[in-house]
């Protein structure tokens, strides 16, 4: 009952024609705390290139490209989240989660030459045009 639910209250905000479902395994590339009072979030999602198969551009993710990510300051935690092969293809790859103890740090980014260096090398295994969405972590009790 409560899936359906969950199911009905959706379709109040969600296009179920343009919805995404991935089924992923998490990699933590940096296993930091949670910032206290709960950070930002930054949450993007990839797809790879498309001269590369999903092993490929998943191992090239989570060896070369996490080293150079993980350097970004500020940085808190660091988890991908791989997709999962499966009977039919999926467009994204996966999506990574970065969190920061505050947007006045993901500003500071913006210019740092760390965050210069990811991003050039972002061709090496992804399409161009990242979407991605910030958000305050909380924690229900």
């Amino acid at each position: 009952m409560a899936l359906a639910n969950l199911q009905a209250d959706e379709l109040e905000f969600m296009d179920p024609e343009h919805r995404s479902t991935i089924v992923a395994e998490e990699v933590v590339i940096r296993n930091g705390a949670i910032p206290a009072g709960g950070g930002v979030k930054l949450i993007t999602w990839i797809r790879r290139r498309q001269d590369l198969d999903l092993a490929a551009a998943q191992d090239y993710w989570c060896t070369n490209h996490a080293a150079v990510a993980d350097r970004i300051p500020g940085l808190a935690r660091y988890v991908q989240n791989h997709a999962r092969p499966g009977p039919v293809e999926c467009e994204m790859m996966g999506l990574p989660m970065t969190w920061f103890g505050s947007i006045e740090q993901v500003r500071a980014n913006a210019t740092s030459p760390e965050l210069a260096t990811t991003r050039a090398d972002e061709p090496n295994f992804l399409q161009p045009d990242l979407p991605f969405v910030l958000v305050r972590e909380h924690h229900i009790i």
